[in-house]
């Protein structure tokens, strides 16, 4: 569905286009909006208007008011007539969250809202349509998480959901962006970049835009990301020895066969180390090389991918958000 069919079939529950264009974003995007979010994206002030459109939304069921501390009110979109409308009926934004996740996605609408020239990629399947079928880039090197239920497995992409939008004049261009939680420090940032480091490195070239309500954190992002660059990158590049591969690769198939007994203390120390840091998806394609071919094959392999791999080259850049997100902690909720 077009973003223009999304839009009619929301002003199709009873809206105006402006206000179905809003739904349309809050939908895919957060799952959750505040008054002065709407009218921002209107350009208006408080009136009439954002009270009618509120007291619509909650007089169909298509949204709830949660009410905190200092009168402040929240709304989150629960009906699935919307969803359906904006054309992904199975998107999580239509559950109830933690505050802490509520905080960041409306940080990510605020960023939206305010550069809503940008060409974002909004669902699962949107994204998956761009990165797989369109770039060829394969599934597995994508940022991922997978979830139980019952007896199924489900495979979320992009499972944090932050805004990603593709250069409207160069569709290969991707500018990411990380919303920052200050309650957290650096790690969850690192933890972000090691979830997408194979993608980045496939990408190249990308923005990554550090979304934050804190000036001082952007500089703690400068630091992780160059530290991560120089340890991550040079890995791989190359800086994990030929010879250490050569050496592991028999005793992780004797690890996996489970046969050790022929290694002495020394070996079996090593082999847990190396089990613990050589690992990610270069690595067990270098291991599949090396059963298959066996030394020679993974010299050849090695030597092919040293010299087609480079850093990428990742611009970051951040954008302060200067609103209160830290009154958010259900008290009670109105239907």
């Amino acid at each position: 569905m077009t973003i223009e069919g999304q839009v009619h079939a929301i002003q199709a529950l009873g809206y105006s286009r402006s206000e179905a264009q809003f739904l349309r974003l809050v939908a895919l995007h957060s799952g959750y909006f505040v008054r002065r979010q709407f009218l921002r994206w209107l350009g208006r002030g408080r009136g009439k208007r954002s009270q009618a459109f509120i007291q619509q939304l909650i007089s169909r069921g298509h949204a709830c008011r949660e009410i905190f501390r200092q009168d402040r009110h929240l709304f989150r979109l629960q009906s699935k007539a919307i969803y359906e409308a904006a054309g992904d009926e199975n998107n999580r934004n239509r559950r109830e969250h933690q505050s802490s996740t509520v905080r960041l996605r409306l940080m990510g609408l605020d960023f939206i809202v305010e550069n809503r020239e940008h060409c974002y990629l909004t669902s699962q399947r949107e994204k998956l349509a761009y990165f797989n079928e369109q770039r060829g880039i394969d599934v597995q090197v994508l940022p991922a998480r997978s979830y139980r239920s019952k007896d199924a497995i489900t495979t979320h992409y992009f499972p944090e959901a932050f805004p990603l939008f593709v250069d409207r004049e160069n569709a290969q261009f991707v500018s990411f962006v990380y919303v920052d939680d200050t309650r957290l420090s650096s790690d969850a940032f690192k933890s972000y970049l090691q979830s997408y480091t194979e993608l980045f490195q496939v990408l190249k070239s990308l923005n990554l835009i550090f979304l934050t309500q804190l000036p001082a954190r952007f500089a703690m992002a400068q630091r992780a990301l160059e530290r991560f660059s120089r340890r991550h990158w040079d890995y791989l590049e190359g800086n994990v020895d030929l010879h250490r591969l050569l050496s592991h690769f028999p005793h992780r198939l004797l690890y996996e066969k489970r046969v050790t007994r022929s290694l002495n203390t020394a070996e079996m120390m090593t082999l847990q180390r190396d089990i613990h840091e050589l690992v990610g998806s270069r690595i067990d394609s270098l291991y599949a090389v090396w059963k298959e071919s066996g030394n020679e094959g993974l010299r050849a392999e090695w030597a092919a991918q040293n010299q087609a791999v480079a850093s990428p080259e990742i611009k970051l850049t951040s954008c302060i958000l200067d609103y209160d997100y830290d009154l958010f902690g259900t008290l009670r909720t109105e239907l």
